[in-house]
């Protein structure tokens, strides 16, 4: 199809067959270190793992340096993607041994030309091109072939000219080095992209001084004679701001600043669930930032992140209708396994972050500057060693020797011979520790109520209603802000229990009868999903001896369940000091349910099952054992329609929603009632 472009023209994208498209992306995937290895020490656009933290770091690198004061030339290929001949992708792409496996299905898809169909609104076909250059943007294939056949044109330019080192994501090409060379390196690329199909265009280049000294004369001169712009404050390249001082920086990060202030903007319509945006906000919001956080040394870094991390606790807090505490923010920024709402400040994360992507692209440096890359460059050099120093005081202690050497000048060595070498993994494992000594102290400042409900929010399930998507699952507007206030642990203030409703036997009791009733249906319903030869609830006749039967009689295969279902409130006073530990208001619940149920297990040959929910989201392990076979034995089914991965998923999230759902209904009508 072709689109129009906002600005003017059309721009042809690939709506892949889908056969087509999973061939292509399998290509990708078994190719991707000879693609890596075919591509490097140039270019960074495909197939190599921090190939964008690299490509910027090591600009920035390159141009900040004092000792070498090296220029940059930011080149631009105009239409790119569109017009590189198509003939010469193939042959270079050919010329690639280990890359044969590609071979056939590249020649079949762009050996001949292809129709582009231009339509309109209405799915009406207005025109039909004939598409005979280029790549088809949208073809899964189409970036690889791209930077392949690019690769040796900006190769050949810097052949002669060994001082400049060239750096390109995909398209976006920046040569660093002297001056003057780097001017020929441009030229010279220039020249050589007619061969190719394409064009240079001089009035998008850009030449990059960051020094204090002037450029030199002749280079000036022949800058201006070739009506190339220059800078002396900084650019951006692939989204990350490049500059040698902090008030450039803030500068190149305004209009970054600014778009996010639209997507929020977004997010706070009143047309919008008041759960999907908050899920935005958690999914999208830090990934949008993310990148500059691990290429910006973080004192240039955090005065984008202070601002950034304002807004989005702002407009946390317009979508909740709260004004929150100090305590309470400090929770909303923590992560799920930590009570908090994924919101994790930027300005925190951003050492952790930069360390670990300077510990992912070690193994890049050598190849593309050479043995001496950490003398060459002091300048990056000792700000990893002092966000090292940073980074430490901001991990669990016990963590320090397997993530960061105790010499930090062994840094490279330790994230590739030594404990750290697991690479892609280093940011996570930081940003972990550094939350958990974080949370461990802010704990610690909490009542006791209140370290009960955050040991009950933190365990494993207890945030699924988070991250619902299904519109027939959502939480309605008004329950998920008191589904939000009951996990901040402030949704109401006249009693030492601010939900005390929810233990309150006097309270909403019709409502807890529906929560019990929707919980027990909702195990029910996913244990026939995967194939249960029974799964009743409120079973009759299933014990004469009195009165007593439980919520569900489950057969699987040869076992036999009695599930009964039950709600604790931790921070009621029954619970409260036993819920400083984990699951520690559902244990004496899961207690009483096996000894009540005892003898008619043993009667029935079944197994008691204690299906204990807190109503800060913790799930009992006898739960959680069950949801695991109800999972497994969906395996065995062959009829199943759902795989064993959505039964457990299912039964979680399901129970998760209906719990906080109908939780918040109870505090609302407690609320109304005046109970507190």
């Amino acid at each position: 199809m072709a689109p129009h472009k906002a600005e003017k023209g059309i721009r042809p994208l690939c709506i892949g067959e889908p056969i087509y498209k999973a061939c292509s992306t399998h290509l990708n995937a078994t190719n991707r270190q000879p693609i890596a290895n075919a591509l490097l020490p140039i270019n960074y656009g495909c197939c190599v793992t921090s190939g964008l933290d690299f490509a910027s770091t090591s600009i920035s690198a390159m141009l900040t340096e004092p000792v070498h004061r090296y220029g940059g030339m930011k080149d631009d290929v105009k239409n790119a993607f569109n017009e590189m001949d198509r003939r010469i992708i193939l042959r270079r792409l050919y010329d690639e041994e280990s890359l044969s496996s590609m071979w056939r299905l590249a020649d079949w898809s762009y050996n001949e030309p292809s129709p582009v169909y231009v339509m309109d609104r209405n799915g009406t076909i207005l025109d039909v091109i004939m598409c005979s250059q280029g790549v088809k943007q949208g073809c899964p294939l189409a970036l690889n072939l791209f930077c392949i056949g690019l690769n040796p044109t900006i190769k050949e330019a810097v052949q002669e000219l060994p001082g400049v080192i060239p750096i390109g994501i995909a398209d976006d090409v920046t040569f660093s080095g002297p001056p003057q060379a780097v001017l020929q390196a441009s030229v010279k690329f220039g020249e050589l992209l007619p061969t190719i199909g394409l064009s240079s265009r001089a009035d998008k280049k850009k030449f990059i001084w960051l020094h204090d000294a002037d450029l030199p004369e002749d280079v000036a001169s022949s800058l201006t004679e070739m009506n190339i712009n220059t800078t002396t404050e900084g650019t951006i390249f692939a989204g990350i701001p490049i500059a040698a001082t902090n008030d450039a920086i803030q500068t190149l990060l305004a209009p970054t600043l600014d778009s996010v202030g639209e997507f929020l903007k977004i997010l706070q319509h009143p047309a919008m669930p008041k759960l999907e945006a908050y899920q935005f906000l958690q999914q999208s919001a830090n990934a949008r930032c993310i990148n500059i956080a691990r290429c910006l040394r973080p004192d240039f870094c955090a005065q984008f992140a202070r601002v950034f991390d304002q807004m989005i606790l702002d407009t946390f807090e317009d979508l909740t209708s709260l004004h929150l505490s100090e305590i309470q923010s400090a929770q909303v920024r923590l992560p799920f396994s930590k009570s908090g709402f994924g919101l994790r400040p930027l300005e925190s994360i951003s050492p952790c972050a930069y360390i670990g992507a300077a510990a992912a692209i070690t193994p890049l440096w050598k190849p593309a500057l050479g043995e001496s890359w950490q003398t060459d460059y002091p300048l990056y050099t000792q700000t990893v060693f002092d966000t090292i120093d940073i980074v430490r005081d901001m991990i669990d202690r016990k963590d320090g020797n397997d993530l960061l050497p105790d010499d930090p000048t062994e840094f490279w060595n330790f994230h590739t011979d030594g404990k750290g070498r697991d690479l892609d993994r280093v940011q996570g494992w930081l940003t972990a520790s550094s939350e958990g000594a974080l949370f461990d102290a802010w704990k610690g400042s909490l009542s006791p109520g209140d370290r009960a409900r955050v040991t009950s929010a933190s365990q494993k399930f207890a945030s699924m209603w988070q991250l619902s998507t299904a519109s027939d699952t959502r939480i309605e507007n008004n329950l998920f802000v008191k589904a939000v206030l009951l996990r901040l642990g402030s949704p109401g203030q006249s009693c030492s229990d601010p939900a005390a409703a929810l233990s309150d036997k006097r309270t909403a009791t019709k409502l807890k009868d529906l929560r019990h009733k929707f919980l027990t249906e909702s195990i029910a319903k996913w244990a026939e999903r995967a194939g249960a030869e029974r799964a009743e609830t409120e079973p009759k006749n299933v014990w004469t001896v009195d009165n007593l039967r439980p919520d569900i009689d489950l057969i699987l295969g040869g076992e036999r369940f009695l599930v009964d279902v039950a709600v604790v409130h931790p921070t009621s006073t029954s619970y409260v000091i036993e819920a400083r530990n984990a699951l520690g208001g559902a244990a004496d619940m899961v207690y009483l349910k096996e000894q009540k149920y005892a003898e008619m297990a043993l009667a029935l040959d079944a197994k008691v099952v204690p299906a204990i929910m807190e109503t800060y989201g913790a799930i009992s392990d006898p739960l959680l054992k069950l949801f695991r076979d109800i999972a497994n034995y969906s395996s065995t089914n062959p009829y199943a329609l759902w795989s064993r991965h959505e039964i457990y998923n299912g039964l979680c999230l399901d129970n998760s929603l209906v719990l906080q759902k109908w939780n918040a209904n109870i505090l609302l009508h407690s609320e109304r009632a005046g109970r507190w």
